[in-house]
């Protein structure tokens, strides 16, 4: 069950408007709903939920992401997006020459964000820092232990992780 959040549509706007100047230049886009590109930083993007669209091949051609799409996405993933793990990821699959708009949750430590990746069955996470895709060798369906696990539980899940991790590289630096 997903939890009811109000946000201005202002706010939807301006993160649709960078959203689609990123990906017109770059051809994928991490943003957050500060309308922060994540891309340069230290991070790794892994998809864990299944919210995601792919755009019609008439857009792939320029790069052209439709903005009352991306504006009804960024909209109706909201209550995803206003846990601060959560980013808005656009991407071109250069197989398919196919883009997608996709929830991903941005992971400072590496070796979670793979363990994350492979435990969700992920085709590959993305190194924000490099620009460059990380290969898992999944086939990006989700399992079913994982597909059972309401959307934010699962970022709970992570966020205990993620504080195992630190804990335990405390314990190690000590």
């Amino acid at each position: 069950m997903t939890k009811n959040v109000v946000f201005p549509q202002e706010k939807i706007d301006l993160i649709v408007e960078r959203i689609i100047k990123l990906h017109r230049k770059n051809g994928g886009a991490t943003v957050n709903l500060k309308a922060q590109t994540l891309v340069g930083r230290k991070l790794y993007a892994v998809v864990i939920f299944e919210r995601k669209i792919r755009l019609p091949d008439d857009n792939v051609k320029k790069r052209v992401l439709p903005k009352e799409i991306l504006g009804l996405f960024v909209k109706r993933n909201i209550d995803l997006l206003s846990d601060s793990l959560c980013v808005v990821g656009t991407w071109h699959n250069e197989e398919t020459k196919a883009h997608f708009l996709e929830i991903s949750i941005v992971l400072e430590d590496k070796k979670l964000a793979i363990e994350i990746g492979k435990a969700y069955n992920q085709i590959s996470i993305y190194d924000l820092y490099n620009q460059s895709e990380i290969k898992l060798g999944g086939n990006d369906i989700l399992p079913p232990d994982k597909k059972s696990v309401a959307e934010l539980q699962r970022l709970k899940q992570i966020r205990s992780l993620i504080k195992g991790e630190k804990s335990k590289d405390e314990k190690d630096k000590k």
